[in-house]
């Protein structure tokens, strides 16, 4: 291996590169440098089949809005070969209680996080492309959340033979995958009491008001759609969501930002249920590679007796399969109201490395904490010592449930 070099312009090193006989593994820390390898990311993940949260639209605007109050110190692990990516490693460093903790870049904004590898090449790289990051950028600990299983980084962990253990933090994705001709057959195939439900809340939200379901256009204006969001979202989780950095009273610079880039990608698809033209609930959705992801959904808690999440989801699902999309990702969250529509499920999981000695016995008396203190399974969710150091974003999925005709967390 070859020694760290600067490829910046001067001043403070920008990026780190090592180089071997077949990859350069370069360490981007900048955001203007991970502006410039823009085309070959977007190379890889095309290549990749990547997720939406690993591109490199995802990524960027999470990057480029740093004004929520947390840094946004990159650790991009990138492995060239000649002029194009065969591995992306997206990382990010955040401080705080004077530890330096390595996560996925847009942790917390993103609800599948790993590594792209283009096909054929080997899982390895991702080890090489690890000790390059090591050599390159201190940490004291690694915390790797929501990693789908089959994912590109599992090759580092314990259970594969690595070194990355695994973490307590666990969380369930679900999704609809329907062969239905038509979102009309979809719906006609649940049960009697299931259509039922929906339409009694239907005809709840319709007295003495017009009621009406609709795509946001492209050209239509975001800005008030994602006011009335954050609106919600603070009016249904309270204190909450009043101090998330997604939906602060003021907006969020990384909300605008994400969506922002999805509409410039022309993914973004935003639905709302209006009552007389006020939006009483709303979802923020993303159309990638022939799947819908509902990412936000909030409604009007005033009109819960009607179920207006539930209606927005049904009539947003249907939408999907009308259009040609056989699978909805109503991504994370184990949430009652998900489970009455989804087909599938699968389970995230976390990963932890301890680098330095203060990051080894954090990570070692957070694993003692839980066993003895929280043993359990109705104590799962009780926080061990660290658990404050890894503070996310309120998580991006609606809190509903249509059990009744409310809906409630």
């Amino acid at each position: 291996m070859g020694q760290p070099y600067s490829v910046g312009r001067g001043g403070p090193m920008t990026s780190a590169c090592l180089t071997d006989a077949n990859y350069r593994i370069e360490v981007v820390r900048t955001y203007e440098r991970f502006v410039e390898i823009g085309p070959q990311w977007r190379d890889i993940c095309e290549d990749a089949g990547a997720s939406l949260f690993q591109s490199h639209a995802w990524i960027g605007a999470w990057a480029g809005a740093a004004t929520d109050g947390d840094a946004r110190d990159l650790r991009v692990v990138v492995a060239w070969r000649g002029d194009r990516i065969d591995a992306v490693a997206p990382f990010a460093i955040r401080r705080t209680c004077g530890l330096r903790i390595l996560q996925w870049a847009a942790q917390g904004y993103s609800d599948y996080c790993d590594a792209v590898l283009r096909p054929g090449a080997a899982p390895s790289l991702l080890a090489q492309m690890w000790r390059a990051l090591e050599k390159s950028c201190a940490f004291d600990f690694a915390v790797l959340t929501d990693v789908r299983p089959g994912a590109c980084i599992g090759v580092l962990s314990e259970r594969a033979g690595g070194f990355l253990q695994a973490y307590h933090r666990e969380a369930t994705c679900s999704r609809v995958l329907s062969d239905a001709p038509t979102g009309a057959a979809w719906f006609d195939a649940h049960p009697k009491k299931f259509r039922q439900n929906y339409r009694r809340g239907l005809a709840v939200l319709e007295e003495n008001a017009r009621v009406t379901f609709r795509l946001l256009a492209p050209d239509e204006p975001l800005a008030p759609a994602l006011a009335r969001l954050c609106e919600l979202k603070r009016l249904r989780l309270g204190e909450a969501a009043a101090h998330s950095s997604l939906f602060a009273q003021k907006g969020s610079a990384t909300l605008n930002a994400l969506v922002g880039a999805m509409a410039r990608e022309g993914a973004l698809r935003v639905f709302v249920i209006e009552r007389d033209n006020e939006i009483i609930a709303i979802s923020v959705n993303f159309e990638y590679r022939g799947e819908l992801f509902a990412y936000l959904t909030a409604f009007d808690p005033a009109f819960a007796r009607g179920s207006p999440g539930m209606a927005l989801m049904i009539n947003y699902i249907k939408w999907a399969i009308d259009h040609g999309l056989k699978s909805i990702d109503l991504l994370r969250g184990d949430e009652a109201f998900k489970r009455r529509v989804a087909t599938h499920s699968i389970t995230l999981r976390s990963l932890c490395h301890g680098r330095t000695a203060s990051g080894r016995l954090l990570l070692a008396g957070a694993a003692i904490y839980r066993r003895l203190r929280y043993r359990a399974p109705d104590d799962d969710a009780a926080p061990a010592p660290c658990e404050g150091l890894q503070s996310r974003p309120q998580d991006a999925n609606p809190v509903e449930n249509n059990s009744s005709g409310t809906e409630s967390s």
